[in-house]
């Protein structure tokens, strides 16, 4: 089982996500730090989904201290999976960091040492005269 995906069952279905999903904020020396933790218990996190009409509770197998839930009663794959993620992030203590902010002109070219006082140049490259 590899580390970096938790199990759940929801009556015998099992479905398989990636413990750390698409979150560029958690760094790679905390992935190791916490894929290192769950190898030790045997390598993959499995919860049980209990569903009711006061919502739903998701408890983990391997370390019954993780427990998710909600109060929704028909939570979709991704609230179960969000919810989780969220409760094994606080049990490891996993560190986020903020995203480095971008430029908002990412990606656009610099043309201010192209351009000469007579040109004029037009959004789609041509050079008017």
């Amino acid at each position: 089982m590899s580390t970096n995906n938790l199990i759940h069952n929801s009556e015998n279905n099992e479905v398989i996500a990636a413990i750390f999903g698409n979150n560029p904020s958690v760094s790679l020396d905390e992935r190791a730090r916490v894929a290192s933790e769950i190898q030790k218990i045997g390598g993959g996190l499995n919860f049980v989904i209990r569903k009711n009409e006061d919502g739903w509770s998701a408890e983990c197998k391997e370390l019954s201290s993780i427990i998710a839930g909600g109060t929704n009663p028909d939570p979709s794959q991704n609230e179960i999976e969000t919810e989780i993620r969220s409760a094994i992030f606080a049990a490891s203590n996993v560190q986020e960091t903020a995203p480095e902010k971008k430029s908002p002109y990412f990606g656009m070219q610099d043309l201010s040492g192209n351009l000469n006082k007579n040109s004029h140049h037009h959004v789609g490259g041509e050079n008017y005269q």
